[in-house]
C-alpha cells in the first residue's frame, strides 16, 4: 500500500456532496498488483478510517456507503486497537 493522508489530497478533488473540510477518511491506500479483466495495470483505491474502538458514527457511515456506491473507492477498512497490544486490526466496511 502507498497511503497519503486527507490531508495532503488537493480540496478539489473532493466531491461538493461531501463537504471537503470534514477530512473523511483518514487514508487513501492504493493497492496495485491486482489483477483484472483488462490488461492494465490495474489496482484499488481504498479509504482507512481509524477508530480505537471501531464504531463510526451514523454520519461516518452515510459518507462510507456514498462512497462506495459512487465508486470513489473500492473498500473502506475501519482501523482499530487490536485486543493485542500495539497491533491495529482492519475491519472491513459493510452496509
Amino acid at each position: 500500500f502507498k497511503q497519503k493522508t486527507a490531508y495532503e489530497i488537493k480540496e478539489c478533488d473532493w466531491s461538493s456532496d461531501v463537504c471537503s473540510s470534514d477530512l473523511f477518511p483518514d487514508f487513501i491506500a492504493f493497492q496495485y498488483g491486482e489483477s483484472c479483466d483488462c490488461s492494465h495495470d490495474c489496482g484499488y483505491i481504498n479509504g482507512v478510517e481509524v477508530k480505537s474502538n471501531g464504531y463510526l458514527s451514523k454520519e461516518e457511515k452515510e459518507k462510507c456507503k456514498w462512497y462506495l456506491d459512487n465508486r470513489i473507492f473500492n473498500k473502506i477498512l475501519i482501523a482499530k486497537k487490536s485486543k493485542k497490544r500495539g497491533e491495529i486490526e482492519y475491519v472491513g466496511f459493510k452496509y
